[in-house]
This record gives C-alpha cells, structure tokens and sequence, in this order.
C-alpha cells in the first residue's frame, strides 16, 4: 500500500512559498472559548445562543474583522475567555465571561491588556488531518513554551502549510512550525523580532502582496527586528518603509511546479504562489 500523501507533503513536494499564503486584510480578531467539538466549519456552525450568534457575526462581517474559536483541553468549566487582537496598534486583550449572552454587554476595547506574547494554533482536525494533528503536537509544544498565553484555534486557513499558528501582538502568521521549534519561536516573541524568516506566511493585516513584499525586503537586509511600514501598493509593486528609506519590491504571481492537494482528501489541482524581489 502507497502512503497517503497529505496536504502538508504535497505542498512540500511543489516547492510551495509560505510568504504571502496567510490571510489577509484582517487586522482586528475576536478570539472567543468555545469548549465542545468543533464542526468543520468552526464559527459559522458553532452553537451560541440566537443573540450571541447576531453579534459575532456582526463584528465578523465589518470590514477587516474576524473571529476565530479558541480552547484549551485543560479547561473543561468555569469562565470562558475572550481575546481581542488588533494588528493595527499591536495590542491584545484578554478577560473572561461567565456565560455567552454576557458577551452582550462587554466593551471589548476595555478589556485588559493580555501582558504578553499570545499564540493560536491551528487545531482544527475536523476540518482538515494536518491541522488535527500536526497542529496538535505544535500546541503541545507551545504550552511548554508559553503556558497559558498558547491557546488551540479553529481554521486559519492554508491547511496545507500545517502547522500553522497566528503570534500576537505581531499579527504574523507562520506555517511549517515544527515542535522542536516551538521555544526559539517562543523567544523571539518574547523579544519582539520575526521568526524564522522561511516560516512566515505573512502579516494579516496585509494583502498578500505586502506579505510576500516583507519577507523578501527583510531576507534581502538580513533583518528580523526592525520596523517595516506599508507605504504604497499597485498591481505588481509594494513598496515598504525600512530605516526611514521607501524600497520598491516587485511582486509576481508565477505557477507552481507540480499540482498541490488543497485540502487532505482532494485531488490535487494546479497552483500559483506570490515570488517577490526588491528592486
């Protein structure tokens, strides 16, 4: 019998680029506990009362905004946690609710500050195997790593570049995170820098362009702490603010070399990725 070929390895295989794969557009998150089972489709099937149901999806529909499940297997009762995350001004938020409806009347932005870096890994196995259980073991690690600030999620999309996880305060999305990683990753958040710079998806706040724009203006300066600002963006052309300096970066889509599963359990199909170069 041939080995099953999962998303993760297909992409592997085709020499799929993680930078500019993440989502995008995003830059205010609402992370809120939800402890029974997960459907495949995470928030949209996930049973909350009629109310709490109209405003989460509400704040998921404003433009930028999005809304993720998150769960510890250690929490089985007592208060559920809320986070609010925003990459605009890279805070993130963090208290508790009794019950769903006292959602209701939470201000969220009076939430307090989480006091440090804060992980969601992507977990989501009803929704696709690497997910379910590369993700598992890299939350595993995490929770050594981070403790209470690591917390599983539902779907963050790309379940092909499992293990995948969402770092905050930075908004920068990783894949291809692998276990023994997890506490080199761990101190670069605790140090404010980028990680590996060949495990970034990108910054969700960004289009996919200007995330695959960063990470080559910082390979290019070999540079993971600095600033970098969005400047300016065309079809084609991003162009980014490093040590007070505007630099253009050319951004191409070009064709994957050999087809890539989707999703583990699909046929392969034929792919583009974004190549960036600063010009």
């Amino acid at each position: 019998m041939e080995p099953v070929v999962t998303c993760s390895m297909s992409s592997l295989r085709a020499g799929e680029p993680l930078a500019g794969s993440a989502v995008a557009g995003r830059w205010r998150w609402l992370g809120l506990e939800y402890r029974p089972r997960w459907a495949a489709r995470g928030v949209e099937e996930a049973a909350l009362p009629p109310a709490v149901r109209a405003l989460v999806d509400d704040f998921a529909a404003r433009p930028g905004h999005r809304v993720q499940l998150l769960r510890r297997p250690d929490r089985r009762d007592g208060p559920l946690e809320v986070q609010l995350a925003d990459a605009r001004d890279g805070t993130v938020r963090a208290g508790a609710v009794r019950t769903y409806e006292d959602l209701l009347s939470l201000d969220l932005d009076a939430l307090p500050p989480a006091g440090g870096p804060v992980v969601w890994v992507c977990t989501h196995g009803q929704r696709d195997h690497c997910c379910g259980t590369d993700g598992g073991r890299v939350f595993a690690a995490a929770r050594r790593a981070l403790g209470d600030a690591a917390w599983q999620t539902s779907h963050l999309g790309g379940h092909r570049f499992a293990p995948t996880l969402l770092a905050w305060p930075q908004g920068v999305c990783y894949g291809r995170v692998r276990p023994p990683e997890v506490e080199a990753l761990a101190d670069a958040l605790r140090s404010g820098v980028i990680y590996r710079l060949d495990r970034v998806r990108g910054r969700v706040a960004w289009s996919r362009a200007a995330q695959a724009a960063e990470v080559a203006l910082r390979t290019a300066l070999d540079d993971r702490a600095s600033r970098v600002d969005l400047v300016d963006e065309s079809p084609g052309r991003v162009v980014l603010r490093a040590f007070g300096r505007d630099r253009a970066v050319r951004v191409d889509t070009v064709a994957l070399d050999a087809p890539v599963s989707p999703s583990c359990g699909k046929a392969p199909e034929a792919g583009t990725a974004l190549v960036a170069r600063v010009e």
